[in-house]
């Protein structure tokens, strides 16, 4: 049994359907990014050997949980420019983007940024992490060792306020919820030309 601070993802509802839906968004953001002359490498925790994600599963330290978190992608572009990018998608079905707090601790160490990708409409958006103020970290009361991982938070983001949260079929992982319509988030073209100065 792997002692990983978080219990297992594999009962959430729906995770095939997730997995593909998060393809999808990666597909579209790989191509916003095309447009503009950049390579794609994926830079995930899938991509490493099965020995070395169970190394890192097994331990509980900050710097593990950032490299389990590394973004999904390294976009290069053909002046050597680079940019780690987590791809954040969502069905349409809520108002909010949900950021896996330990997700947002990797991106942040790398001065990274999100794409949010709203798969029943929307378009896609962008922004630095470091433009996603941490306020309120939910974490889910069915944790096994709840009461350690509230204790964790509070030391590692002494700013922030962790409150329980009931979830269903959803994270089970302490999260953050940014609003679709929060205005540090701006089409990820947009982004691209100014942002990234592309």
């Amino acid at each position: 049994m792997l002692t990983t601070p978080y219990p297992s993802t594999a009962h959430i509802h729906d995770f095939a359907g997730q997995d593909a839906q998060h393809d999808q968004a990666l597909r579209l953001v790989d191509a916003a990014f095309a447009t503009y002359g950049y390579t794609s490498y994926a830079t995930s925790v899938e991509t490493f050997p099965p020995q070395v994600r169970e190394a890192l599963y097994r331990r509980l330290d900050r710097t593990a949980r950032r490299v389990v978190h590394n973004p999904d992608r390294q976009y290069v572009a053909a002046n050597q420019l680079s940019v780690d990018v987590e791809v954040k998608s969502e069905g349409g079905r809520y108002p909010n983007f949900a950021i896996d707090i330990d997700s947002h601790d990797a991106v942040l160490s790398c001065d990274g940024v999100y794409a949010f990708v709203d798969t029943g409409s929307g378009p896609i958006l962008a922004c630095w992490a470091k433009q996603v103020r941490v306020n309120t970290i939910w974490v889910p009361e069915q944790l096994p060792d709840f009461a350690a991982v509230m204790d964790r938070l509070r030391d590692e983001w002494p700013y922030a306020q962790p409150q329980p949260r009931q979830t269903r079929g959803g994270s089970q992982h302490p999260f953050i919820l940014l609003p679709k319509d929060s205005p540090c988030l701006i089409d990820i073209e947009q982004f691209i030309e100014l942002g990234l100065g592309t």
